[in-house]
């Protein structure tokens, strides 16, 4: 984001939030938060923030948080596990006879919807989770804590890249129009 840039961002939050501006010894801030960022991102970020009806202009990090947020594509853990279970319960049936195996074949896998989802699958072991009681939660238990683990993890990381930030959200989220 250009300087230019920064101060129209900044003149936006102001017009939305005007009775709580943003102090100007505070764009040093926002210039060091989002500098890595495109205009278009930050600005649609903080038009959804107004759109939420918040009372007071978000913080240089909030917006920051919420491009974290956004591109941040984890499903959710109910997601998940049902995939967990799905793949952990339904077996894989040969589907054609191969001449040069002389025996018959099975397709490939299908791919995991998301690496982290593989992960927890295979820390637990999908042998281990196809064969637990229904009223087995400590199975499921464990897989939890190890999804969200690898998923604060994950927003570690994101957190920590502000590139990757801005590749993930551009297409969710940009419109390059002013806030």
């Amino acid at each position: 984001m250009t300087p230019s840039e920064l101060v129209e961002l900044l003149g936006a939050v102001n017009r939305r939030w005007p009775h709580h501006p943003v102090p100007t010894a505070s764009y040093p801030v926002w210039a060091e938060d989002l500098r890595e960022l495109d205009f278009g991102l930050a600005a649609g970020a903080i038009r959804e923030m107004a759109r939420d009806g918040r009372d007071f202009p978000p913080t240089s990090g909030q917006v920051y948080a919420r491009l974290v947020e956004v591109a941040d594509t984890t499903p959710g853990w109910t997601v998940a596990w049902a995939e967990i279970t799905r793949r952990a319960t339904t077996p894989r049936e040969p589907t054609h006879y191969d001449p040069a195996i002389g025996d018959w074949a099975y397709p490939p896998p299908e791919p995991w919807s998301d690496p982290l989802v593989q992960a927890v699958a295979e820390r637990i072991g999908l042998s281990r989770i196809a064969q637990r009681r229904t009223d087995d939660r400590g199975i499921e238990r464990a897989a939890r804590e190890a999804y969200e683990e690898l998923t604060a993890e994950r927003r570690r990381e994101l957190r920590a890249n502000p590139l990757a930030v801005a590749a993930a959200t551009t297409p969710r989220l940009t419109d390059g129009k002013p806030a």
